[in-house]
């Protein structure tokens, strides 16, 4: 038995699934707690690489000097290769790209990096890190913005649960440095109704902000982690107070029945994160829904502040997150029996083993296709963008991942024997925004930072969607990083009536093993 073995043998107990969850912020803490007694320290994975090169090691300084104006502070530079060179920030969610992408631009308005393409001087790895390259002193550099994390980052289902808890608190106002107790108290007096199966998460994560006060309350990423659950939480009572909000319950019962029912994933039938209860549903059967979607659909009010069904559907975004995930849309299609089909979207064991030169071949090979499904003309709808290929090989895989999940959409593509790639695409973004044609009335709010209340996007029932006219469909590939975007204007639809345009940019990417995924962007 090895030493992990033992680990683990001796230390599973502690941990709700027997190991740690590495996407459980609490699991992640524990496991940090437990390697410190045992000697091993974990901050030693984010301290200086030894003897950085002056120009990196200047670079630093001059980071920390300006930490002040971009709310973080440079926690370490480490070398990645001789010229690539890793800028970890504390507090800072090494998931957040929105926000490593952000300082990035904060430390260009700040002259601290000097791009060498100042009209595009942001772009990012395979795995979707930020980075930009620069010229100091005469030397060229790629920089890349990462995450330390910290004790204050957070889960989606913690993130989730925080706006439940908000809402059932007394708390009024955004937290400030100087009204941060006041609201802690407020915070840890309220209830945990409407959230019982997640209440020991919720109360960890509270002892990490009761346990740490004074470093929570000078952390911007800390009250920026409390205001963004926090303005949405204030958005919802400012229309629906003294309600009940769930997340558990007759939430997850709702879920089971449309995800059996309509035959797709739970949160594209319906993407709520949190139901507001007004009333007592009736609950129907599998099969009642299955004959009528109304009766399911039905128990949701198609407008804000209505009170006309017993429930209110709610999806919670933050401030910087994608606009959704579009993956699951491969999963309706059977593959096609013709020769030279892609028959699966994800990569075989076959093709994990290619060498760079058989990515290479593999990309050129669906990238003629392409050229033939897309005219070149002015007038085609959608435009094709391609370059030479990456030459790191790590990127090569990424990308031909990419491209193989795309290729699969675009051959196994068909509705009402409409196979055009228009369709395909808009409706790719489409799904990933859970408009489904299908889906009952749901109401995203997007957190702020600020803790301000906000203005919930309504997204119809049975809602549908198209290609904005005047618009072109744009795929773009980079030879600087291993993805595939595909910037699209899409109409959401109620009839013939558009209820709303959502401007998106939709990222193919490989995972980096055998899994790609698909996520969706909105356009500032």
């Amino acid at each position: 038995m090895d030493s992990l073995d033992l680990f683990f043998k001796k230390y599973s107990y502690k941990f709700d699934k027997g190991y740690p969850d590495m996407n459980n912020n609490q699991d992640v803490l524990l496991l940090e707690s437990l390697l410190n007694k045992l000697g091993v320290n974990l901050k030693e994975a984010f301290e200086d690489t030894a003897d950085l090169p002056t120009e990196i090691f200047d670079l630093k300084q001059q980071i920390l000097n300006v930490s002040g104006d971009i709310g973080y502070e440079i926690e370490a530079a480490q070398k990645h290769s001789s010229k690539d060179y890793y800028l970890y920030f504390k507090e800072l969610s090494p998931r957040d790209r929105e926000k490593r992408k952000e300082i990035t631009q904060e430390l260009i308005n700040n002259k601290i990096l000097i791009p060498l393409n100042p009209d595009s001087p942001i772009s990012t790895d395979s795995k979707g890190t930020p980075k930009t390259d620069v010229n100091i002193n005469g030397k060229k550099y790629t920089i890349f913005v990462k995450g330390s994390g910290g004790k204050f980052d957070t889960t989606t289902t913690e993130k989730e649960g925080l706006v439940v808890l908000l809402y059932n608190s007394d708390i009024t106002e955004p937290f400030t440095k100087e009204n941060f107790v006041k609201n802690m108290d407020k915070l840890n007096k309220a209830s945990f109704e409407g959230i019982s199966d997640i209440e020991n998460n919720l109360k960890s994560y509270l002892n990490i902000f009761n346990e740490n006060i004074e470093a929570a309350l000078n952390s911007k990423a800390a009250i920026n982690n409390l205001n963004d659950p926090l303005s949405s939480a204030l958005t919802i009572k400012k229309e629906y107070s003294g309600k009940k909000l769930v997340r558990d319950g007759i939430f997850n019962t709702l879920r089971k029945i449309g995800s059996q029912a309509t035959g797709i994933e739970a949160d594209k039938w319906n993407p709520g994160d949190v139901y507001l209860q007004i009333s007592e549903p009736t609950i129907p059967t599998v099969e009642e829904v299955q004959k009528d979607y109304s009766k399911l659909n039905g128990l949701f009010v198609n407008d804000w502040g209505s009170t006309d069904a017993p429930l209110v559907s709610i999806s919670l975004k933050q401030e910087r997150a994608q606009a959704g995930k579009a993956k699951g849309f491969l999963k309706k299609f059977k593959p096609s029996d013709i020769e030279g089909t892609q028959k699966e979207y994800n990569l075989t064991d076959k093709e994990l083993k290619w060498t760079p030169e058989q990515y290479g071949d593999g990309i050129n090979i669906i990238k003629d296709k392409f050229k033939t499904k897309f005219p070149s003309d002015e007038k085609a709808l959608i435009k094709y963008v391609f370059d030479k290929n990456p030459s790191q090989p790590n990127q090569l895989r990424a990308k031909y991942g990419a491209y193989k999940a795309l290729d699969y959409l675009l051959d196994n593509f068909s509705q009402e024997s409409d196979t055009s790639p228009i369709l395909a695409l808009t409706q790719l973004a489409a799904y990933g925004m859970s408009v489904s044609g299908i889906n009952p009335t749901f109401f995203k709010i997007t957190g702020k930072s600020t803790g301000e209340p906000t203005t919930p996007s309504k997204f119809p029932a049975a809602a549908t969607s198209r290609l904005t006219p005047g618009t072109k469909i744009v795929i773009e590939d980079r030879p600087t990083n291993g993805e595939i975007g595909i910037s699209i204007s899409v109409d959401i639809m109620k009839g013939n009536e558009v209820i709303d345009t959502k401007k998106l940019v939709v990222v193919a990417r490989n995972n980096g093993g055998a899994q790609g995924t698909i996520d969706l962007k909105p356009v500032k």
